[in-house]
């Protein structure tokens, strides 16, 4: 069986009506690869997270086609895991999800463990005082922080 090339920690949060997403991508040996995040418009930190996870899948292209992600959001992971159907607000982001997971050679998504789910939300954390995006700003918009 082949292992995960590629480590995706992804998280969003959310602090008085505020909210960013923090993205952290490792090697399969652990090596942190790249550190980002953003501050976005939403009103849903479930609608945030799902667009982290578009933004981490289109980056994490360019270290491996095996991806293991670890989010910190169990109703999206089971949305992610086609276990429970998505809400209907989220569909548009959730198909253009699905159409990149297909650029894969593996995706597997679960559950981030309290050590993963701690180091992406310090990076979300960290762009809360930033500015805020607009929420439908297409991947390519302008240029994403990173803290690394």
């Amino acid at each position: 069986m082949e292992a995960y090339r590629v480590h995706v920690l992804v998280s969003a949060v959310e602090r008085e009506g505020r909210f960013a997403y923090g993205i952290v991508i490792r090697s399969g040996r652990g090596r942190v690869l790249r550190q980002l995040g953003r501050a976005v418009e939403g009103d849903d930190v479930r609608g945030v997270l799902l667009r982290a996870v578009l933004r981490a899948l289109w980056i994490a292209r360019r270290y491996g086609r095996t991806v293991r992600m670890a989010l910190d959001h169990p109703e999206v992971v089971r949305w992610l895991s086609h276990t429970e159907e998505v809400a209907p607000q989220f569909l548009g982001t959730y198909l253009q999800i699905r159409a990149l997971v297909h650029t894969y050679r593996r995706v597997h998504v679960g559950l981030a463990s309290e050590e993963e789910r701690g180091r992406s939300q310090r990076v979300a954390r960290h762009f809360l005082g930033e500015p805020a995006r607009p929420a439908d700003s297409p991947l390519w918009a302008g240029s994403y922080a990173s803290t690394a």
